[in-house]
């Protein structure tokens, strides 16, 4: 899962050319943002999730969070959905 984000957010720096780093900088990049994935996923553990949604998906959507379970290794679509939502809050996505 960690591999996924990492590889994902080091294509967008290398893709949109934010920035020109050198390898070094590359794994300073990576080990930071792994610390934050850690962070992340230990919060998220420890959060009582009492609140439920109930929402209706079209046959794009759901086979979309289909791929991300199975391809992540989740147990069901709940925890796909917890995923997606958590990766934007990671990537700080307004």
């Amino acid at each position: 899962m960690m591999l996924i984000v990492l590889a994902s957010i080091l294509i967008n720096i290398l893709v949109k050319q934010i920035a020109v780093c050198s390898i070094k900088t590359i794994l300073v990049i990576m080990v930071f943002f792994m610390f934050n994935i850690i962070e992340v996923m230990v919060t998220n553990m420890k959060e009582k999730k009492t609140h439920q949604v109930g929402v209706r998906l079209s046959d794009s959507q759901i086979k979309f969070v289909d791929t991300v379970v199975s391809n992540i290794g989740l147990k069901n679509r709940s925890e796909g959905l917890q995923y997606l939502i958590n990766k934007m809050r990671f990537l700080d996505v307004k």
